[in-house]
């Protein structure tokens, strides 16, 4: 069985400034009261400005990071799907030429083909990857 705890919870708060996700003031106290009755009481000390400034930084880092990692993602799924077609396209010219279909196609069908493909991934590493890569 669980033990449940009852908390009553008692700000004082006094200059309160709300930053999204942090919550700090000069006089935060929180009471604690358990089932026994007792009470327990901390005090939170008030962020200093470097401290604020370093969590909004690790958190813009994290979201920059997220949003990298995201464009990642979609750059190989566009390279797998470039990578799909292409496969795809040859095996339909393989059998429009009435060949098997890992065949090795006349020179300017195959050509053809290489284009498009490389065509498909710079087309890939425009949409997703940083400039001057």
């Amino acid at each position: 069985m669980k033990t449940r705890i009852l908390c009553n919870l008692t700000l004082a708060l006094s200059l309160s400034v709300i930053f999204p996700g942090v919550l700090f003031s000069q006089t935060n106290t929180i009471t604690v009261t358990r089932p026994d009755g007792t009470k327990s009481t901390t005090h939170i000390r008030e962020l200093s400005t470097n401290e604020i400034e370093a969590y909004e930084k690790e958190k813009a880092f994290d979201e920059s990071k997220k949003r990298k990692e995201e464009k990642d993602a979609q750059y190989v799924e566009c390279l797998r799907a470039a990578e799909e077609n292409y496969n795809a396209a040859w095996v339909r010219d393989c059998r429009g030429n009435g060949l098997p279909d890992d065949c090795t196609l006349p020179v300017p069908i195959a050509r053809r083909q290489d284009e498009r493909y490389e065509s498909a991934k710079a087309e890939c590493r425009v949409q997703f990857l940083p400039k001057g890569k």
